[in-house]
């Protein structure tokens, strides 16, 4: 997850991990920091919750960099924000985003959101033969 709030990190790793309690959730506070992170690693995310507005890398810069780079194109990116503008979400959807999530005040209606997106994604990999880790 990529997101400069540590609030909304927290409470996204509590709905992450209610859902599936064996995940593995890393954080980054921006996308230059997510970069980073994701061009020294050695294994790939499953999914990448990417929010829209940070400082220094936005959200759409990180998804237009991550698109870009040829090894991680093909991880799933979920726009994770507050807005709910369907210009933002067209945008993002056109850039290669697999969907946008509009933050919510609700714990169940956020754990409900993430279960009903890791399903779509994990349909999505067994139909193109891949599982998620």
């Amino acid at each position: 997850m990529v997101d400069d709030d540590l609030d909304d990190r927290e409470i996204f790793q509590e709905a992450i991990l209610k859902i599936r309690p064996a995940a593995t959730v890393n954080f980054a506070k921006d996308g230059d920091e997510a970069l980073m992170i994701l061009n020294s690693g050695t294994k790939t995310p499953d999914v990448i919750f990417l929010d829209y507005n940070m400082p220094r890398m936005t959200g759409i810069q990180c998804l237009r960099s991550l698109k870009a780079d040829e090894k991680l194109r093909t991880i799933p990116v979920v726009m994770y924000t507050t807005s709910g503008d369907r210009e933002e979400e067209k945008v993002c959807l056109l850039l290669g985003a697999d969907h946008y999530m509009k933050k919510t005040a609700s714990f169940d209606e956020l754990c409900k959101e993430i279960q009903r997106l890791l399903t779509s994604i994990e349909e999505r990999k067994m139909n193109r033969g891949e599982l998620l880790g």
